[in-house]
This record gives structure tokens, sequence and C-alpha cells, in this order.
């Protein structure tokens, strides 16, 4: 099965009742320690998964955002989740985006298992966002369903930010800013305004751009 970006393998455990056998002190001992290796855990899409622990689970990576009318630039700090499975979906009816990430990774050095949410202050475009990904963090380019005035924070709750959130003030850029921009024909964000420099999230070929990567595909998005 798949966990979290990664592949994991376990042995299946019955827990269906079965008629009254008895049972050796020795295979009671092989089956606590086959139970105590599997770890129930809650993936990124709110769905329960049985696997092998990947150390600890990551909920609160650093996360860097700017926008403009139409989009969103986010940055989500994880070092070598080089197979994330990233998901792009809206609530309806509450009218508000949800992004997950989740994979395999390192944090300090050890392994761990990325597991982020993000419940957006608006609704997605899930059919044109744009993702690469690399060795220490993946870069996104979210567009909004409709385009109109900045959001007037990242999240669709109120109240603080969290802390793994903050601006990212290299890519910051307000409407007054951006309107100038846009009037003198020179509006340019870089990198991330030129999609061919993106992969398509819905697209299994997602590419990386580390040194050492084995070019292999991504897993499908989380619908």
């Amino acid at each position: 099965f798949n966990y979290g970006g990664g592949r994991a393998v376990v042995c299946s455990l019955c827990f269906a009742e079965a008629p009254a056998r008895s049972t050796t002190p020795a295979v009671a001992d092989a089956t606590a320690r086959a139970t105590a290796s599997v770890v129930k855990s809650k993936g990124a899409g709110g769905v329960e998964n049985m696997g092998v622990s990947a150390g600890p689970v990551i909920t609160n990576p650093n996360v860097k955002w700017a926008q403009r009318k139409d989009r969103l630039l986010l940055t989500v700090e994880c070092q070598e989740c080089r197979e994330p499975k990233l998901g792009i979906d809206n609530d309806r009816a509450d009218g508000f985006g949800i992004f997950t990430l989740s994979g395999e990774g390192r944090r300090g050095g050890e392994p761990c298992t990325y597991d982020l949410r993000l419940e957006l202050h608006g609704e997605l475009n899930k059919s044109e966002s744009k993702v690469s990904v690399s060795d220490r963090k993946i870069v996104l380019v979210l567009l909004k369903s409709t385009a109109g005035s900045h959001w007037p924070r990242l999240l669709h709750a109120k109240g603080k930010t969290p802390p793994n959130i903050k601006v990212d003030w290299d890519l910051y850029m307000d409407e007054d800013e951006e309107e100038e921009e846009a009037q003198k024909k020179s509006f340019d964000i870089g990198d991330l305004d030129d999609f061919s420099k993106f992969d398509d999230p819905l697209d299994k070929d997602v590419h990386t751009d580390s040194d050492d990567s084995d070019a292999e595909d991504l897993p499908d998005l989380i619908h």
C-alpha cells in the first residue's frame, strides 16, 4: 500500500473473532510484537492509514506565502520529500480551498513523515495550479478560482496565524504595486510567473531539480 507518498509493506493482521483455541506463550509473544510494529495515523486527507512508523509526523512545516489577484505563491520547507502526495480541493459548502501535502522525508537529518493540511481563505482553481519539487522545498503556484481583491489572510480561520506560516517578503506585492506593474506592462514575478518551469500537479510526471534525482514519477494527487 501507499503511505504518505512512500511505500511500505507490512503483514496483514486479522482482527476478526476466531473460534476459541489455545495459544502458546511463544505465539502470543510473536503476535504482540507484530501488533506493536504497526502504527495507526491519520493522513492529510483525514483518512486513517496503517503503516510502519517513519519517525515523527510533522504537521507544521514552515510555509511562506505571497499572493496576486489571481494566485497564491506557496513555499513549503520539507527536506528530501521527493515523492510528495499533493491535494488541491475545495469545500463548496463553506467556500474555502484545501491544500494537503504528505510524504516521507527528513528533518534535522532524521527521517520523518510530513502531513500538512491548509484550509485556505478562498477557493482554488484545481486544473491550473503548478508545482515544483526540490530536495529542500516544494514551491507551488495555486490559482484562485476567481481573480479579484487580495485575500485578507491565507487561512480560512480567523485569529492568530500559526507560527509556521509567514509572509514571503521576497515575493510580497500589495494591490497598488501589482496594479502599477500591470500598467507598466512589465508585470514579472520571476521564475514563479514562468509556468513552463513548473509541472502540473495533476500530472504524474512531476520533476525534481535535485542533482541526485532519479526522476521517478510522483503519485497522483489526492482529490
